[in-house]
């Protein structure tokens, strides 16, 4: 469950991420 859990975290890290740099342009 611990590596679910770290993954499913870098990976809404990522997304967000994403969408604030796009959201800064």
């Amino acid at each position: 469950m611990s590596l679910f859990v770290f993954i499913g975290s870098g990976f809404l890290l990522f997304f967000i991420r994403q969408l604030d740099g796009r959201r800064h342009t």
